[in-house]
């Protein structure tokens, strides 16, 4: 069953598995780039960056971390591919809109990666990657 935005309700998106509200008041935030990946059960977590001045002192790139985004790790797993699936569906297109430079990088990052015929076009999978509780320590 394909996303759906309500006719009446466009804040709300529906699936067969889940409902999604809020859409339209969801924050937006703006990043360059990964300067750290904690990767790790139960929780990962992606340290984003803006870049402030791409050459500071020497050749050094001078960022700013804006972010710290924490996921489930099976729920981090599921974006990094739908990412992937996305841009090579899209690679072609991609392809005119990057200079050389960024050309080969993608190219470099994609070549190996072959989506599924039938990829998905977002995570539509119940949010299965939700972390067990610990169980508690009995008091003595």
């Amino acid at each position: 069953m394909p996303i759906e935005k309500k006719k009446d309700n466009p804040d709300t998106i529906s699936h067969e598995n889940f409902t999604l509200v809020g859409r339209l008041n969801a924050t937006e935030s703006f990043a360059e780039g990964t300067t750290q990946i904690l990767f790790g059960h139960p929780i990962s977590k992606l340290l984003l960056h803006t870049v402030l001045s791409p050459e500071g002192q020497g050749n050094t790139e001078v960022r700013k971390a804006t972010e710290v985004l924490s996921m489930p790790t099976v729920a981090m797993i599921q974006l990094a591919h739908l990412v992937l699936s996305k841009a090579k569906s899209f690679e072609a297109r991609l392809m005119n809109d990057l200079d050389d430079t960024s050309k080969r990088r993608v190219m470099d990052m994609l070549k190996n990666f072959t989506a599924a015929s039938s990829e998905p076009t977002s995570i539509t999978s119940k949010s299965a990657a939700r972390p067990k509780p610990r169980a508690k320590l009995k008091d003595n």
